[in-house]
């Protein structure tokens, strides 16, 4: 399954998770700026291992809570925020949620 690209609070911004897990993915999170007609692609994240990201929340344009989960040994979610400074994305990892066997 794909996830719909979901827009910042004011559309300047589109979020898309890819959650396809039939086939490669070109990446596991993109943000474009909608200020460019075709959109420019500004951040691009792609994990070494499956990852399934989920969004929690568009804090406002440059700041938006997501959060991983991962089928490891131990199983746990990864909270993490990705934030715009100084017209650059960044991906900063959060807290850590084991999962009980």
């Amino acid at each position: 399954m794909r996830e719909i690209p979901l827009l910042s609070p004011n559309a300047k911004y589109l979020l898309s998770i890819d959650q396809n897990d039939a086939c490669e993915r070109k990446y596991d999170i993109a943000i474009w700026s909608l200020e460019t007609d075709p959109p420019k692609l500004e951040f691009k994240y792609r994990a070494k291992q499956y990852e399934s990201w989920e969004l929690i929340a568009w804090e406002d344009d440059t700041h938006i809570k997501v959060k991983a989960s991962f089928d490891a040994n131990k199983p746990y979610d990864q909270e993490a925020v990705l934030s715009q400074t100084a017209g650059r994305w960044m991906l900063q990892l959060g807290s850590r949620t084991e999962h009980p066997r």
